[in-house]
């Protein structure tokens, strides 16, 4: 019986270290997408910020002005 059992992990061991790095490297694919989305939302959020103190720090000079 552990013969049998040998014999089967044996051949299907192969499969299953395919799958298993197939599987890897598409959690490590994933990771890399995910990590550039994070970036470009991160630069997105940046630009953002600048504009709305850009326009804060406008309105600020255009009370000051009127008073």
């Amino acid at each position: 019986m552990s013969q049998m059992l040998s014999l089967w992990f044996k051949e299907t061991y192969p499969v299953f270290e395919a799958r298993a790095s197939e599987t890897v490297g598409a959690l490590m694919i994933g990771a890399v997408v995910d990590q550039k989305e994070s970036i470009l939302l991160a630069e997105e959020f940046e630009g953002f910020a600048t504009e709305l103190l850009a326009c804060e720090a406008q309105g600020e000079e255009n009370s000051s002005t009127e008073v």
